[in-house]
């Protein structure tokens, strides 16, 4: 419950991070930053934030794919201008950043945290357009937003659903280094979040430990996801806690 009480709302994300509205609402809206629930069980106060611990994981994770220097180099831009730039969407950039796509990320200030971030438009331009990233994210983004560690998320690319098509989908590109870099679609992850739902998210909405909310769903016949702990945690399927 604690995620709970030091969650901060979307709004406040702005002052945390030192964005504006616009970006703060494009990180949770696209889900970089992961709401307590997903986007289908907004409006419940609280849980329609975001953890702080969170918050903080993504800016640690921005921050560090950059290389802290005293001036920055010709041509670098806070991802804002360079999104103007490039004609490419800052939320592209920034998953690019997290993704280890671009050969040079720098920072000046740290005191700046977002707005300090700097890359290059043209090699924005040029290795997004070589990639067509856009509505992709990398190994990193991807456990954040899913709300799994990676191992599970491994599991899950060589998991299929009753149907026999599988739950994510994994592309191997490269970066402007030549390294391969391993990427999952949004709307995949989007899909599995909005049909599934954890035994921590559920026993916290329900306010009860994951022990009792385990024994309760067990009474009721719900079974998880996958073999046991598989994915990390245990997932149930959304349809079966309505029907059952």
């Amino acid at each position: 419950m604690d995620r709970i009480r030091t969650a901060i709302t979307v709004s406040g994300l702005e002052s945390y991070l030192n964005c504006n509205r616009v970006q703060a609402q494009q990180l949770t809206r696209q889900g970089i930053l992961p709401s307590l629930l997903p986007r289908s069980e907004k409006g419940l106060g609280a849980l329609s934030s975001i953890a702080r611990e969170d918050a903080d994981e993504f800016l640690a994770k921005l921050m560090g794919a950059a290389e802290a220097v005293p001036v920055a180099s010709e041509g670098m831009l806070d991802i804002i201008a360079a999104a103007e730039l490039s004609r490419w969407p800052a939320m592209d950039i920034v998953r690019g950043i997290l993704s280890g796509l671009f050969a040079k990320v720098e920072i000046v200030d740290a005191d700046l945290k977002f707005k300090g971030v700097l890359v290059h438009p043209l090699e924005v331009r040029q290795v997004l357009q070589r990639n067509q990233v856009s509505g992709y994210v990398g190994i990193e983004d991807a456990v954040t937003m899913i709300g799994m560690p990676q191992q599970g998320l491994n599991n899950l690319v060589r998991m299929c659903k009753p149907d026999g098509s599988p739950y994510l989908v994994e592309l191997s590109v490269k970066n402007a280094k030549g390294k391969p870099v391993r990427l999952f679609s949004m709307n995949e992850i989007h899909a599995f979040r909005e049909e599934h739902i954890s035994l921590k998210d559920i026993a916290e909405a329900e306010t009860f430990s994951p022990k009792v909310m385990k024994m309760k769903l067990d009474g009721r016949g719900l079974l998880p996801v996958g073999p046991k702990y598989e994915l990390g945690r245990l997932w149930y399927r959304r349809e079966d806690l309505v029907s059952n």
